[in-house]
């Protein structure tokens, strides 16, 4: 019973660190992609 909650508990942990990286990734590719279509355009 304990060994389920902690594993419920620790899955829920590492998803929502999981998309909070992927979060912060998809920013830093946006904004790398933004900047690249800035110099094209410039």
């Amino acid at each position: 019973m304990l060994e389920l909650s902690s594993k419920e508990y620790y899955n829920r942990v590492f998803g929502s660190w999981l998309a909070r990286r992927i979060t912060v990734i998809g920013e830093k590719v946006i904004k790398e992609k933004a900047q690249n279509i800035v110099r094209i355009t410039n």
